[in-house]
């Protein structure tokens, strides 16, 4: 059974963890925390374990560093008397409910414990009361392409679908589809589309070259295309961008379109009646 005490401890006495999971902490968003902290003090304390005559940090390192910023000789601490194990799960699931550390910080610790430690996924995925396919998942971060690791790792597009332009296995197209996704932030659902259009372009050529379907007079040279919202024409995928709108904006531009395509249809009719 896990004990837990809370008390306030000097920070000349809390050591840094031996193995942090966060391997980025921005000055920027040091200086907040503790200018929060000056003001309101560190309202969550941090959680450390006994280690010899010191105190070792399970979770809560960037308030740590940001008290130390902030002058305080002494920080609220909760001190965890338990197992290596517990520590971990501790520091993993404050993490994550925290959202302080993005799914590539994640993917590199479990990675740790799956080659170093020897720990099997579903070990790794009873230890920290997660599914088997969630660890996969992560994981399997560690294959992407370096563009697309940045990019999660920048917290400019979701773990998931990153992993879901991983299925497109042509290189130099998953790049600018990832490229579209990160400019105009396109939801998972646009990525998982653009994944199931080349899928499908792609099986259909594999049949084609196969002898399994002929060959038509014309193959597109891209058919990933979309039709325009407003004007109704055919554009190249890659130039689509995705803008989020609440229901109530949406009816207005929707409306608005409405009223666009009224007048450029009476237009073209007026045109036709001169001539």
């Amino acid at each position: 059974m896990t004990k837990r005490q809370l008390k306030n401890i000097p920070l000349d006495m809390i050591i840094e963890p031996q193995r942090e999971l966060r391997t980025v902490m921005t000055r920027e968003k040091l200086e907040e925390l503790a200018q929060s902290i000056k003001r309101f003090g560190v309202i969550e304390p941090i959680v450390v374990r006994k280690k010899n005559d010191k105190y070792e940090i399970i979770a809560g390192h960037r308030r740590y560093i940001a008290s130390q910023m902030a002058g305080l000789v002494d920080i609220p601490a909760i001190i965890q008397d338990g197992q290596d194990e517990d520590a971990e799960a501790i520091t993993l699931e404050e993490n994550i409910q925290r959202e302080d550390v993005n799914a590539m910080d994640i993917a590199r610790y479990l990675a740790h414990l799956y080659e170093q430690e020897k720990m099997s996924v579903a070990e790794i995925a009873e230890r920290f009361n997660k599914t088997p396919q969630w660890v996969n998942s992560h994981l399997r971060l560690l294959g992407m392409d370096e563009m697309l690791q940045a990019a999660v790792e920048a917290g400019q597009i979701p773990y998931a679908s990153a992993l879901e332009l991983m299925k497109i296995d042509d290189r130099a197209h998953r790049e600018t589809l990832a490229r579209a996704a990160i400019e105009n932030g396109a939801s998972h659902r646009t990525i998982r589309n653009w994944v199931i259009a080349y899928q499908n372009e792609k099986h259909f050529r594999e049949k084609v070259a196969s002898g399994e379907y002929s060959t038509p007079s014309t193959i597109p040279q891209n058919p990933l295309t979309f039709e325009c919202f407003c004007c109704k024409n055919k554009h190249d995928q890659n130039s689509a961008i995705t803008v989020r709108l609440c229901p109530d904006c949406f009816d207005i531009v929707k409306d608005f379109t409405e009223i666009y395509r009224r007048e450029n249809k009476g237009g073209e009719s007026n045109e036709n009646l001169q001539d």
